[in-house]
């Protein structure tokens, strides 16, 4: 990205960062690096998770339990669904 404004001076220095095209360039700038960092974050954590099926099937001796919110009742999953989970399941992740 290139600009004709210096968005890290001082808005004393250029006459331009005090109109309202240089207000657009400076929240531009600022947005972007926000993006790029909460992209990379998110891809982060979508890397664990995947890890952590992969090492969660690897280490299992039996099938996962699950407990109902607000019931005494319980789910139970069988462990071979994470066989593949990599590959079967598209996990997103949204900041």
């Amino acid at each position: 990205m290139t600009f004709t404004v210096d968005t890290a001076s001082s808005q004393s220095n250029q006459a331009m960062t005090n109109t309202a095209t240089g207000i657009k360039v400076k929240a531009f700038e600022s947005n972007s690096v926000i993006d790029m960092v909460t992209k990379n974050y998110e891809d982060g954590v979508k890397s664990i998770a995947y890890k952590f099926l992969q090492v969660s099937f690897e280490n299992m001796d039996d099938n996962i339990t699950l407990k109902k919110m607000g019931d005494n009742e319980f789910w139970e999953v069988n462990k071979e669904a994470l066989r593949d989970a990599v590959r079967r399941y598209d996990i997103r992740i949204e900041a």
